[in-house]
């Protein structure tokens, strides 16, 4: 049996340097779902140094703040989603939508077998 072609697709949001990927982008629905840059590293399977800082680059290379960080105490810390972070990632996650069905709609059109 004959295996068929596939594809794949990644986006990047850049400047003059990668800004937003799927890493992080996958690290910002983490810290909205688990509230907790820790935990969405850990569920991600890389370290909090290293979410720290893909954060922090794309923050920097963006000149605004993604995610807001509250400190321990009584009731523990977290970390949210800002705005910004929220809408920037929305509109990627709707431009990766977008992109995925064209790419597939183009890909069947000249690869699939009349």
């Amino acid at each position: 049996m004959k295996e068929r072609l596939n594809y794949s697709l990644t986006l990047y949001l850049t400047k003059k340097q990668s800004v937003m990927g799927p890493e992080i982008v996958q690290l910002m629905q983490l810290i909205q779902i688990k509230g907790s840059l820790t935990l969405a590293a850990g569920a991600l399977g890389i370290s909090y140094n290293k979410a720290w800082r893909l954060l922090h680059h794309a923050e920097q290379a963006l000149a605004q703040p993604l995610v807001v960080s509250s400190a321990g105490g009584v009731h523990g810390g977290g970390s949210n989603l800002t705005t910004e972070g929220q809408n920037l990632m929305n509109k990627y996650l709707r431009l990766q939508e977008l992109s995925q069905s064209a790419v597939e709609h183009y890909f069947q059109m000249i690869f699939e077998e009349n």
